[in-house]
């Protein structure tokens, strides 16, 4: 039986309280041989070389799926770019969520701490083994994870102000079982609230300044709310405007 399903992406991100510049970045990419990818960099601090270079590495993760470079390979390449253009000076976590349409499966791919949780009707699992972060040390060992698709999974990643939130605060780090939670109740079609959800507890946990910038990125694998193969992307972007 062929089920008609659709890949669902949303992503929450908020900068450190009173910050101009942000370490962390996202994008998503179209994978060759069909699919989608959601890219998550996590650059240490709120410079503006943090933010550059979580930029630089989100795009190019961006463009080497684009090319049908592996996710261990991407992470491979990007690393020792990385290391030769900075000499040990820039770390950068790198996460990405992905689904590969030809293979049927999901691609998680990880260097750094930033956790991965997949929820499936039928397991849970968590990702969190410290991996090395890209451009720190002379080799570089990517998680890459491999798990055969089905309808209802969700796949939530987030940075490291999300992971320490309340760290600063005396509230006490997330509890796992609380962000398990968001994902256990809703469906695989509530992907943003989902990611607003998790980021919101965050900031609560942070009193409402966080203490460092924070994104949440989930992805599912939800059944098509329509047969016309129309897809779609919706984005919101928060700025000021001067005026004279």
């Amino acid at each position: 039986m062929v089920m008609s399903m659709e890949i669902k992406i949303g992503v929450a991100s908020v900068r450190k309280s009173g910050a101009e510049y942000s370490g962390d970045s996202f994008c998503v990419a179209e994978r060759p041989d069909g699919g989608m990818a959601l890219i998550l960099a996590d650059g240490h601090g709120n410079t503006p070389a943090a933010q550059q270079t979580s930029r630089w590495v989100a795009q190019r993760a961006r463009g080497l799926l684009l090319e049908g470079k592996r996710d261990e390979a991407i992470a491979r390449a990007i690393h020792e770019e990385l290391y030769e253009m900075t000499e040990r000076k820039v770390a950068c976590a790198l996460t990405i969520l992905g689904v590969d349409r030809e293979a049927e499966t999901a691609v998680i791919g990880r260097s750094g701490a930033m956790p991965v949780l997949v929820y499936s009707p039928d397991y849970e699992t968590l990702y969190d083994e410290e991996a090395t972060l890209l451009g720190m040390s002379r080799s570089v060992n990517p998680q890459t994870y491999e798990l055969p698709l089905a309808q209802g999974m969700i796949f939530a990643a987030y940075t490291e102000g999300v992971r320490f939130a309340g760290r600063k605060s005396g509230m006490g780090t997330p509890d796992p079982e609380h962000i398990w939670e968001f994902l256990r109740k809703n469906p695989a079609s509530d992907v943003e609230f989902i990611a607003e959800s998790i980021l919101d507890y965050a900031v609560k946990l942070d009193k409402s300044e966080p203490s460092e910038d924070m994104t949440v990125a989930v992805l599912g694998v939800a059944e098509a709310t329509e047969k016309s193969g129309v897809c779609r992307l919706s984005a919101a972007y928060p700025f000021s405007l001067t005026t004279l």
